[in-house]
């Protein structure tokens, strides 16, 4: 059997008086779909925090690929093969879809100081991104400034711009956020493409979305995993369905 990509044993947080992570434990195997759900204010978040280091745990580890990398940093762990994309999109209006994604390609190489504008144009990584951008749906839009872009196309073009770090590990942060029935299918289609080529934890609040694409599934509620497992196992779960799902046991 395979070893876990990713693995999280006992993260615990604390804002002051508030616990944000009370001994979480968490694994994805390689080709795995693991979703986190959970109310707001259940720790999701936090989690995500300190899976990509911007967050210090308080107890816990985290083992990437094999590696301790409790107390490394952010860049440090995307140079290991780690990438996030954010609730609320980041990108860079003003330069096209193209010089985007070439840009997070020379920033992954250490060259996203020099130029960059006429290099992500026609530098080396301008192959590479387009092909990037095909993945995700935008080849159409490449030369597009990326302000123009819908909400949902900007959805898209982070993640290629998260592509571009070439990752083993990817971390979707509420990607259907916002996202209209039609945007929300073509993320959902886009997530399932990535999902085995890559490992992925998603956090998500779209339970459709969730049962749809999860093969196993963490409920965080008060800043405690209250189950683990399948989608269909949590779906009969009692706790779950009372504490999150919103029925009764």
């Amino acid at each position: 059997m395979a070893d876990p990509l990713l693995v999280a044993r006992g993260l615990a947080k604390r804002f002051g008086g508030i616990i944000a992570n009370a001994g979480i434990d968490l694994d994805l195997m390689p080709r795995e779909l693991h979703a986190v759900i959970g109310p707001n204010g259940g720790g999701k978040t936090t989690l995500l925090g300190q899976l990509t280091g911007e967050v210090t745990p308080d107890a816990g580890s985290v083992t990437l690929v094999g590696r301790d990398v409790t107390h490394l940093s952010v860049p440090e762990r995307v140079a290991l093969g780690l990438a996030r994309s954010y609730q609320i999109t980041s990108v860079f209006p003003g330069f096209s879809v193209l010089e985007n994604v070439a840009f997070g390609m020379r920033a992954r190489n250490g060259t996203a100081s020099r130029m960059w504008r006429s290099a992500a144009i026609a530098g080396e990584f301008a192959d590479a991104a387009a092909a990037i951008l095909r993945r995700v749906g935008l080849s159409g839009r490449s030369g597009v400034d990326a302000a123009a872009l819908s909400h949902g196309e900007h959805r898209q073009l982070e993640i290629a711009i998260v592509l571009s770090s070439a990752p083993k590990v990817l971390l979707l942060d509420e990607p259907l956020a916002g996202l209209g029935v039609d945007e929300s299918r073509r993320m959902v289609d886009l997530i399932a493409s990535l999902s085995g080529p890559l490992a992925i934890v998603l956090v998500e609040h779209d339970m459709d979305a969730v049962f749809a694409l999860a093969d196993r599934i963490t409920v965080l509620v008060d800043g405690k995993g209250i189950a683990s497992g399948t989608p269909e196992a949590i779906r009969d779960d009692a706790a779950v369905r009372t504490a999150y799902l919103g029925e009764g046991s």
